[in-house]
């Protein structure tokens, strides 16, 4: 449902909805199998702190 004040957004196409880039989601996906695989190894070797600063790193440096 759009409000009034989203009708020039609408009007111009913005919220059409777009095809999913394949190759993006395909990469996302290689990296969470990953990222799962590794941390799960790692799960039991390394302290709870250690990995979720680890995982914190990863996700700012991933986000620029």
């Amino acid at each position: 449902m759009f409000s009034i004040q989203d009708k020039p957004y609408n009007d111009h196409g913005a919220f059409c909805s777009r095809p999913t880039p394949n190759d993006t989601v395909a990469s996302m996906r290689i990296g969470s199998v990953i990222g799962a695989i590794i941390g799960g190894m790692l799960a039991g070797m390394v302290p709870a702190s250690v990995l979720k600063f680890a995982l914190e790193v990863t996700l700012n440096i991933s986000a620029f």
